[in-house]
């Protein structure tokens, strides 16, 4: 059984994250880039 808790929380910060990505790229495009150690990883930015 999931815990509500986790849940929540998952989903208030896939909410802030992904917002964050599309106010950061300042609406012109879609693609939002990680760059991770070394490696430029791009994916999808969506709210």
């Amino acid at each position: 059984m999931l815990d509500h808790r986790g849940l929540l929380i998952g989903w208030a910060v896939g909410i802030g994250s992904g917002t964050w990505m599309v106010a950061s790229l300042q609406l012109k495009g879609s693609i939002f880039t990680v760059n991770l150690f070394g490696y430029s990883v791009p994916g999808y930015a969506a709210v």
